[in-house]
């Protein structure tokens, strides 16, 4: 299985089935987010914009730390799974290869970790079950965190508990210490023992991740308008659930406006749909500055640790 997810991760979609995914895409995003503003138009003039660059500042600071954090979990997931590649280094490849998300098809960043770790003697087989034990660790920790909220809101959808259960099942199934030492005896022919304590561990710490991302979300959007602090647990549980909700379209070419359109609808709850729009399109262009700067920083370092500078 593990082979398979491999062999698909190092395909490359056709580009005129990109061009299409990527066409529909943002014509349903600029039709869904044009719809909201034009809904409240007579709302806009009336809107008491305080721009504040500071929460700008906040903002970074915080997704900077999440993105931090999460290196450091990649990192001891890799040295349980018998990686012999420093922890430093495996902190700037996480960083450098996580810009890779942004581009379109979300999923092709793992195939560059694959890359690097390759280059680095560890089997691209193993790199690929650690990214999907990452992303397990995600869902699962994301859930968590959304949980309330998603699950009022997925009740409303025909099988959408049955659809988040069946994720949430199948993520807890590749948690299982059992099933991960079984599937790294098979790729590598190495026993690794990893206990709950460690899985568990990782969770916790991914929780934090996840509010670290939801107060970056709330800075943004104070930036532009004040929120009141009684708002953040919303926002937090917002940013989670369309978090998570996201990575049921990983596979495709591009979930290019889900989020987009995601935040701006759930937003709507807290500040006018204008400004919910202008906040969701902003949280997109922002972090992806915040994802490209921390890679530069990152392959910065590493180029000088490569070179004998540190």
């Amino acid at each position: 299985m593990i082979e398979r997810l491999t062999e698909f991760l190092t395909q490359k979609p056709t580009k005129g089935r990109r061009a299409v995914f990527l066409i529909l895409a943002l014509a349903v995003t600029v039709a869904v987010l044009g719809w909201l503003v034009w809904s409240q138009r007579d709302v806009i003039p009336t809107i008491d914009w305080q721009i504040r660059p500071q929460f700008f500042l906040l903002s970074m600071l915080a997704y900077a730390a999440a993105l931090v954090i999460v290196a450091l979990v990649w990192s001891s997931i890799l040295s349980a799974f018998g990686s012999q590649v420093a922890p430093l280094k495996n902190i700037l490849y996480f960083l450098i290869t996580n810009v890779g998300k942004r581009l379109p098809g979300t999923v092709w960043y793992v195939a560059w970790r694959a890359q690097i770790y390759h280059q680095e003697n560890y089997p691209v087989a193993l790199t690929s079950l650690a990214s999907s034990v990452e992303l397990a660790v995600l869902i699962v920790s994301g859930v968590m965190v959304g949980l309330g909220f998603m699950a009022q809101q997925l009740q409303k959808i025909e099988l959408g508990l049955w659809v988040l259960g069946l994720i949430g099942a199948a993520c807890i199934a590749l948690l299982h210490p059992r099933v991960l030492s079984a599937i790294i005896r098979k790729l590598s022919k190495v026993e690794v023992r990893i206990s709950y304590s460690k899985i568990l561990g990782w969770i916790a710490v991914y929780l934090v991740v996840w509010v670290l991302g939801g107060i970056s979300l709330f800075c943004i959007a104070n930036g532009f308008i004040a929120v009141p602090i009684g708002a953040l647990p919303f926002v937090v549980e917002s940013w989670a659930a369309v978090g998570v909700l996201s990575f049921m379209l990983l596979f495709l070419p591009t979930n290019l406006g889900f989020n987009e359109i995601g935040l701006s609808f759930l937003l709507t709850q807290v500040m006018p749909s204008p400004i919910a729009v202008v906040v969701a399109l902003a949280s997109r262009v922002l972090t992806t500055i915040y994802d490209i700067l921390i890679a530069l920083i990152a392959f910065g370092v590493e180029s000088r640790q490569k070179n004998g500078d540190l």
